[in-house]
């Protein structure tokens, strides 16, 4: 059920945009308002019964007193704003997205917070990975991820060493690693943080990469597993792409939670012989799985162009899939 947030804030082209902007999030199933002066925010607040109340601190307490809501944050350009018991102060002029940030995260116990879901069969979840290194495997998923979120939400986590500065500012947002630590901790709607928590290139969503290659070694199999599954399970996005390198414990493991993975080789002839032997050890492990799962891209091409080709081979399984799904149901209601 979508909830009701209802934003107060004196300049009203300020409220407008914001309010635009949250309204824009469609995972979050909020319902948005605006006003710009507190007797106009006491009316809708008595009709509309918001479930979440941003509201500006120029107004004073008894103005802010006027204005019901369950959750109720007071957007501040001071650190020393009279708050009373409840309020909640978010900085006035952080980015869209770090105020919505702000509210998830003061509301993630709350039960009646909704967010659009996909299915475990509506996630694909792809892989990049090649045993041969600085072949461009990065800069194909990035690719490949500009284009699929252009037509799905896509999330896109880097699991390598070393990845930090170059596609990922070192001042930018949040870690994978920070993430990591809130499912560690229990902590329900997971999807919804890992929103909450994403920078943005253009229209694709991503974590930045965990800092330093000790802490990415040291997490655990199981985390990452844990991870996929939940991302599955909860994640409000069409794709997630995993960027995965051998630093990352159980990395084969990783790779086989994928519906398609990538592998960028190069016409090197060393190059060629590494993927001969990581695909004759393949074989000799009978990791048929794997091997059925892998498509190899030579990068000899333009990156528009290979990427362009890999994302209609992406959406062509995907509408195989489900039309297998539909006629499996068919069969299912037939009986």
């Amino acid at each position: 059920m979508p909830r009701q947030l209802l934003i107060c804030a004196e300049e009203k082209e300020y409220a407008k945009r914001l309010a635009e902007y949250i309204a824009g999030q469609k995972e979050f199933c909020f319902r948005v308002h605006y006003c710009a002066d507190p007797m106009t925010g006491s009316q809708l607040a008595e009709t509309l019964k918001p479930d979440y109340l941003l509201m500006d601190d120029s107004f004073t307490r008894e103005e802010r007193d006027r204005l019901s809501g369950r959750k109720r944050f007071v957007l501040t350009e001071d650190t020393h704003t009279d708050l009373k018991e409840g309020e909640i102060a978010i900085f006035k002029y952080s980015s869209g997205r770090e105020i919505l940030s702000a509210v998830t995260e003061n509301s993630l116990d709350d039960a009646g917070l909704s967010f659009h879901k996909h299915g475990r069969e509506n996630v694909k979840i792809i892989g990049f990975y090649s045993p041969v290194k600085r072949v461009g495997q990065t800069t194909l998923a990035l690719a490949i991820g500009s284009r699929l979120a252009a037509g799905d939400g896509t999330v896109y986590l880097n699991l390598c060493a070393y990845s930090i500065g170059g596609h990922f500012p070192e001042n930018d947002s949040a870690t994978l690693d920070q993430y990591l630590y809130f499912l560690d901790q229990d902590t329900p709607n997971g999807g919804l943080r890992l929103k909450s928590m994403a920078s943005q290139r253009g229209e694709l969503d991503y974590l930045r990469p965990v800092p330093l290659r000790d802490d990415l070694e040291a997490i655990e199999e199981h985390t990452w597993i844990r991870m996929i599954q939940m991302l599955k399970r909860e994640a409000p996005y069409g794709y997630v792409l995993l960027d995965l390198g051998e630093s990352v414990r159980g990395y084969r493991d990783l790779l086989k939670q994928c519906s398609i993975i990538y592998m960028p080789v190069s016409d090197d002839e060393f190059a060629a012989a590494k993927i001969a032997s990581f695909s004759r050890e393949l074989k000799a492990v009978g990791d048929s799985e794997l091997i059925r799962k892998i498509r190899k891209v030579t990068m000899n091409r333009d990156i528009s162009i290979l990427a362009d080709s890999c994302v209609r081979a992406i959406q062509a399984e995907g509408e195989a899939g489900e039309s297998t799904r539909r006629d499996q149901r068919a069969g299912d209601s037939a009986h």
